[in-house]
């Protein structure tokens, strides 16, 4: 692999792996008596301006721009709504997982059940999961980080390790977030403008926060219907992207 894109990849995850066990390891020590919700919040919040700091330094560094007005080199409304059906589709068709138990989310660490679900639905963690965090992820791995990889190793291979970085991140969800992360790759580098793969995000993040608000998801619920638009929403957006040879 190329040498520059090694040192990415390393940097990249211990930033995204390695920093939220120091900052955990620091509370400990400092605030041994603090709540587990005040600690989760402290993570997450140093985890975002970590994310943050490095996108701004590879961008500073690397002299790359984000660009958020169109071109006018391809119909920008029509990436609008694809964009945007691409993320709410794909949502919507994911929450099969849910059947598998596999892939049932784990409690954090100290929490119980009813504590983690209170907090899950707060509004600052709804605000953070479905608009703050989109939009950090995809200046990083999209706008920095793809960039730099197709710079390095070229059009396909940039979008596809950076799209692999980036469901790696995911963990169980890998290849839920691999697919997704294709569309948004593809989605920007056929645009160039950084606003399309954030309403991707953005819609697949809120879709999920809507769904699980209307109590429409879980193991228990008859979600046929939900899976069904979403593939022929997602496959609609893919389609649209693929013939755009623009």
């Amino acid at each position: 692999m190329n040498k520059q894109v090694s040192l990415l990849v390393i940097k990249t995850c211990i930033i995204i792996y390695v920093l939220p066990i120091i900052v955990a390891l620091f509370l400990q020590m400092i605030y041994p008596s603090a709540t587990i919700e005040f600690k989760y919040w402290v993570q997450r919040i140093c985890f975002y301006l970590s994310l943050i700091l490095w996108t701004y330094h590879l961008k500073r560094k690397n002299q790359i721009t984000f660009c958020i007005k169109d071109s006018g080199a391809y119909n920008g409304k029509k990436y609008m709504i694809l964009a945007l059906l691409g993320g709410v589709g794909w949502q919507c068709f994911c929450v099969f997982a849910y059947y598998i138990s596999w892939f049932n989310t784990s409690i954090p660490n100290g929490f119980t059940e009813e504590s983690f679900v209170k907090l899950y639905n707060s509004l600052p963690m709804l605000l953070s999961t479905a608009i703050i965090m989109p939009i950090i992820e995809e200046l990083l791995f999209r706008g920095t980080i793809q960039e730099l990889f197709i710079r390095y190793i070229g059009i396909k291979w940039g979008i596809m390790l950076s799209a692999s970085l980036f469901a790696f991140y995911h963990g169980k969800g890998f290849l839920f977030a691999l697919i997704i992360a294709l569309l948004m790759g593809c989605i920007y580098f056929k645009t160039q403008n950084i606003i399309y793969p954030i309403i991707v995000h953005i819609g697949n993040n809120l879709t999920n926060v809507i769904l699980g608000k209307l109590d429409l998801i879980g193991p228990d619920k008859d979600m046929l219907i939900i899976i069904c638009i979403g593939f022929l929403l997602f496959s609609f957006a893919i389609i649209g992207v693929w013939r755009d040879k623009k």
